[in-house]
């Protein structure tokens, strides 16, 4: 029994979903080339954006903790050039002069006076000055951390690792999208070329590709 064919409008029709194939499979063969130079570009972004400093920080908190880190160094850096001898000078400044007073009036109380704020500003200025190696060794240990000189190379490294999660988040985003588009057109691709065949079957049962699709319709039409 022969299957009646379909109306012309509908054969014409049935013709523009295949020209319409041949344009989603042109579109699949442009997107995939490129997608692995996407994924490669991506993953090459992320690794860029590691920073063993900021361990799976994003970056506002990476920012937050170079700030903490940039300021603790500028407080212990200020707190180096603050911490002078004035503290020793004083006690040993006026012990100076209590000695000279004792020499001058023969008062023996005033230069045992004076021996003592000596020793007092010698105390004090031991004191300072252990004070200001451990406050150094503080200063050297956050910013060699960092592998800086300065508490704004501190700042700079933070802002450098933004920079670079926007860039891997960009890269990520281009792969995805690319990614995302291929799939839509291959799925595009797979239920019109089901439905066409679908159609082209009852009055063209040995049609099995685009080619063959192709010659049944214009058999029909002709």
């Amino acid at each position: 029994e022969t299957t009646a064919l379909p109306e012309k409008a509908a054969l014409r029709e049935a013709q523009g979903t295949l020209a319409y194939l041949n344009t989603l499979q042109a579109q699949c063969r442009q997107a995939q080339p490129a997608l692995p130079a996407a994924l490669e570009a991506a993953q090459e972004a992320r690794q860029a954006a590691i920073d063993p400093l900021f361990p799976g920080l994003d970056p506002e908190q990476a920012g937050t903790q170079a700030e903490r880190d940039a300021l603790l160094a500028e407080q212990l850096s200020a707190k180096g050039r603050s911490a002078g001898a004035l503290g020793a000078a004083l006690p040993a400044g006026a012990g100076g002069l209590c000695l000279l007073a004792a020499l001058l009036l023969r008062q023996p109380i005033l230069a045992l006076l004076g021996i003592v704020l000596l020793a007092a500003g010698g105390v004090v200025w031991l004191l300072l000055h252990r004070r200001r190696g451990r406050d150094a060794a503080a200063l050297q240990a956050v910013l060699s951390r960092y592998g800086a000189d300065a508490p704004e190379q501190i700042r700079a490294r933070a802002q450098t690792y933004r920079v670079r999660q926007q860039s891997a988040e960009e890269a990520q985003r281009a792969a995805d999208g690319l990614q995302s588009q291929l799939q839509g057109l291959q799925q595009q691709y797979e239920i019109q070329w089901r439905q066409l065949l679908y159609f082209v079957r009852p009055f063209a049962p040995e049609a099995t590709d685009v080619f063959g699709v192709s010659a049944a319709l214009s058999r029909a039409l002709a």
